[in-house]
């Protein structure tokens, strides 16, 4: 479920923002310019969240919760295989062919 929402996310975006892609791929690199250089000077940046969190009564809700947040966490070991089928969703004729190519990952 997080990959499907994360692929169709990525593949919508990139299509809508495709371009102006040259402009934000700039943008991007500036930006982790200006970040290599504050760090270079021992600067630290930070974002941190503060979240409320609830206490659920309920095993299966915890259980459901998890299993997003271990989604979400192992996103980052399944990446380059991830980045493989969405740029191959990107690439593809019609955005129904792009769909397929996330729905059949899922599966």
């Amino acid at each position: 479920m997080i990959y499907g929402i994360a692929g169709i996310i990525i593949m919508v975006s990139s299509q809508l923002i495709k371009d102006n892609m040259q402009y934000i791929a700039i943008t991007m690199g500036v930006v982790l310019i200006i970040l290599g250089i504050l760090m270079l000077f021992g600067k630290n940046i930070s974002l941190s969240l503060h979240i409320k969190q609830r206490k659920h009564n309920n095993e299966t809700a915890e259980a459901f919760f998890f299993g997003i947040a271990y989604a979400i966490g192992a996103i980052g070991c399944l990446f380059p295989l991830f980045l493989v089928v969405v740029t191959q969703a990107l690439v593809a004729p019609t955005i129904f062919d792009g769909v397929l190519y996330i729905l059949f990952y899922l599966l």
